[in-house]
């Protein structure tokens, strides 16, 4: 995994930079482990994480853990399977929840 930011690469100083990492998994849980573990390995420490495609109940969702993240939001399908996405925020971040389920539609 190479992540760059306005053409500064994962080895040089990003300072105050905003590092959000998205990533359609296309299931989430087999994957994070890995996910998070290249994070790691790239010394990379993004204060979001989004995931698409995660393919779980909001029940299993809630139980998959990122250390240092909070599941601030998500999407998970009740009628049809698999689709839906997620965003992880640092423990470090402040961040206010804004309730957009009103926009939310399945297959839309």
């Amino acid at each position: 995994m190479d992540i760059t930011h306005n053409g500064i690469g994962k080895n040089e100083e990003l300072g105050d930079s905003l590092i959000l990492v998205h990533q359609n998994v296309i299931g989430l849980s087999s994957k994070i482990s890995v996910f998070v573990s290249l994070l790691t390995l790239d010394n990379i420490n993004p204060q979001f994480l989004c995931f698409s495609e995660h393919h779980m109940s909001e029940s299993i969702l809630c139980l998959i853990n990122i250390e240092n993240c909070n599941l601030v939001t998500s999407f998970c399908h009740q009628i049809y399977r698999k689709g839906g996405v997620c965003i992880h925020v640092r423990k470090d971040i402040c961040y206010k929840n804004i309730d957009l389920t009103r926009y939310s539609e399945e297959k839309n």
